[in-house]
């Protein structure tokens, strides 16, 4: 599976597009050090679920590489965020 990252004015996301529906996980970038994860757009089923989970694996990776911190404000990426502890160290509390 091919993960796209596009930047748009004011806000990115991470997508991916297979044959069929695509998936997508919509972001912005309100400082430098900081990426705020809004919503994940999906069709139901367990595919488009495992390509989710791999948009959201790929930002925790670019976090990392980027030296940023992951707000999770969407649900579906803060309950990965929960199944995965050791993502801590790019996770922050949107509290």
């Amino acid at each position: 599976m091919q993960i796209e990252y596009e930047e748009f004015i004011g806000k990115a996301r991470y997508i991916a597009r297979p044959s069929g529906p695509h998936v997508e996980l919509v972001v912005t970038d309100p400082t430098p050090q900081l990426r705020v994860a809004y919503y994940t757009a999906m069709s139901k089923g367990a595919r488009s679920r495992t390509m989710a989970q791999a948009l959201v694996k790929r930002m925790v990776e670019d976090a990392r590489e980027s030296g940023r911190q992951i707000v999770p404000l969407c649900p579906f990426v803060r309950g990965e965020a929960e199944k995965n502890s050791d993502w801590a160290d790019v996770i922050r509390d949107p509290a």
